[in-house]
């Protein structure tokens, strides 16, 4: 889902970007969204008919832990433009996409190499065995 993340917000960075306000950029978006998004969306549509914009807008879920912090840590220092926060989203959330799908390469390549090491010692140990039997055997 993270995908989903990185695509909804770089869509809300753009049309908030060109000067269209959040709740109309949401609606936009909500026409050809699926529905998870939908459900996020909708969320973020709710919050701003209740008055709450910017980084709290945001909290339905969607953004992963990382990026929340971020954007406190954003927030805290002055950040409280919405183009700003949504501008820090859809290029963090870009950054941590790209590492959820390197995590599981890297996992994998581990796998890989225990079983090769596995299969390493398996083999010399099978090649002892042979020796000390065919070195047993002429000795008898």
């Amino acid at each position: 889902m993270m995908s989903t993340s990185f695509k909804l917000f770089g869509l809300l960075s753009t049309l908030v970007g060109t000067g269209i306000n959040v709740k109309d950029a949401i609606n936009i978006i909500l026409r050809s969204a699926n529905p998870y998004a939908e459900y996020h969306l909708k969320s973020m549509r709710d919050m701003t008919k209740i008055g709450v914009y910017g980084l709290l807008q945001l909290e339905t879920g969607l953004l992963p832990h990382r990026l929340r912090l971020r954007l406190r840590i954003a927030s805290a220092s002055g950040i409280n433009k919405e183009c700003d926060i949504l501008s820090i989203v859809a290029n963090d959330s870009f950054d941590d996409f790209k590492q959820g799908l390197e995590q599981p390469t890297q996992y994998l390549t581990l796998l890989l190499y225990v079983i090769f090491g596995c299969l390493l010692l398996s083999a010399v140990y099978v090649m002892l065995i042979c020796s000390f039997s065919i070195s047993s055997m002429g000795k008898i």
